[in-house]
């Protein structure tokens, strides 16, 4: 019968020195992200990349302590749109003028620039019955065309 013995350095554990020699039993075996060559290889390396980041970043925790508010179903309108549209754009509203240069004691009349400013874009969905969405901002020119 032989008294039990503990190894004097890691290099004497059969376990370690099989991870140097690439004879792990129970090593974890990762893939390696693949080298794009093509275009095929550029889409599985990005979808592999996204993926490992998506693990990286995903909280996995909940939170329970605030509950989300409610929506305000008391105001009129259509304001949720589908998840995956697809928008084309249908139509587009312009206005051609004058922009004179500020200053600090008013708009300058020899310092100008003539513009045409879109005010207002139209939106269509292409893959489902989606009200138009239509962007618009309207700041007056400083002078008309």
């Amino acid at each position: 019968m032989t008294a039990p013995s503990c190894p004097v350095s890691n290099s004497q554990i059969q376990y370690y020195n099989s991870l140097f020699r690439g004879k792990a039993a129970n090593a974890p075996v990762l893939q390696d992200i693949p080298i794009a060559t093509d275009l095929a290889s550029l889409i599985r390396t990005v979808n592999a990349i996204s993926s490992v980041l998506r693990q990286l970043t995903t909280s996995l925790t909940v939170n329970n302590l605030y509950l989300a508010k409610p929506p305000n179903y008391k105001q009129q309108g259509n304001k949720y749109y589908s998840q995956y549209p697809q928008w084309i754009e249908t139509g587009i509203e312009t206005a051609t003028g004058y922009v004179f240069h500020k200053t600090k004691d008013g708009p300058d009349p020899t310092s100008r620039a003539y513009v045409v400013r879109q005010f207002r874009v139209h939106y269509e969905n292409q893959s489902q019955q989606d009200p138009e969405f239509i962007w618009s901002y309207s700041r007056p020119l400083d002078a008309g065309g």
